[in-house]
């Protein structure tokens, strides 16, 4: 069941966490006059209260479609920061922006900036977990004949790009959202323990399930470039959720080790 509404607030969310990053932007750009961002600290300002209460509208509508416990994550790890970012530039709108306070500014605001940034990368991740098409498809071709750019470019502050090898031995067929596939894969290589080595996809298939394997080795394989995003405490469970939206089982091994994603097969 598709859900209009949540798509609306992830819009709404999307471009309200745009106006924090654009704060951060402007704060480490010498280019721009203090002038111009005593300016610009009343509107994100404002922006907060309204923030706080899409993320709660938003997780709501989530939260009918999806495990409850992402959702539940997702709402600790944002409202605290959007309130902390509140209480850091009620302030800095009272006194005029010398390049210190600037500074103490730009320190404060970037760890949230970039942590707001990743929950948005959540939320449209939950969003196409809900709302997403899904198509039958070989999921072994997308992983091998995807691109960076095929991923969102949404909240990409923390993104990191890698090198990962694959290995495929299978012809079947999955009912995916490529989009959100690709998305969730990448989120898993991110939620990998770091090892030297780069990391390694592993797709298998049997009469019965069909298991896409991620871990640090063996490194021999097709390479492929894929777009890690920033990992943050809810990323598990947010992965977690949207796999089984997909119909798959989310797997995570002790230590971090290794992760797979299962889909049962069908006939």
């Amino acid at each position: 069941m598709k859900e209009p509404d949540l798509r609306r607030a992830c819009g709404d969310l999307r471009d309200g966490l745009g106006a924090i990053r654009n704060l951060e932007q402007l704060l480490k750009s010498v280019r721009v006059a203090p002038r111009s961002i005593q300016a610009v600290l009343p509107g994100v300002h404002a922006s907060c209260a309204p923030l706080v209460q899409l993320t709660h509208e938003f997780l709501g509508y989530a939260r009918k479609h999806l495990d409850v416990t992402c959702c539940d994550e997702l709402t600790s790890y944002v409202v605290p920061r959007i309130e902390k970012l509140k209480g850091i530039l009620e302030p800095a709108m009272s006194r005029t922006v010398n390049a210190k306070q600037r500074l103490a500014l730009e320190d404060d605001v970037t760890p949230l900036s970039k942590s707001l940034d990743a929950a948005a990368a959540l939320f449209d991740l939950l969003e196409e977990g809900v709302n997403g098409k899904s198509v039958s498809l070989n999921l072994a071709e997308l992983i091998t004949q995807s691109r960076p750019g095929d991923l969102p470019s949404t909240a990409s502050s923390g993104r990191r790009t890698a090198t990962v090898t694959t290995d495929v031995h299978t012809g079947a067929d999955v009912d995916v959202t490529p989009r959100l596939a690709m998305s969730t894969i990448a989120l898993a290589i991110g939620l990998l323990k770091p090892k030297a080595k780069e990391p390694h996809i592993a797709v298998r298939a049997d009469a019965r399930l069909l298991s896409v394997n991620l871990s640090h080795g063996p490194c021999d394989g097709q390479p492929v470039q894929v777009v890690i995003p920033k990992i943050v405490s809810p990323s598990a469970s947010c992965a977690a959720a949207v796999t089984t939206s997909m119909g798959a089982e989310f797997r995570i091994a002790e230590g971090q080790s290794e992760v797979t994603l299962v889909w049962k097969l069908s006939g």
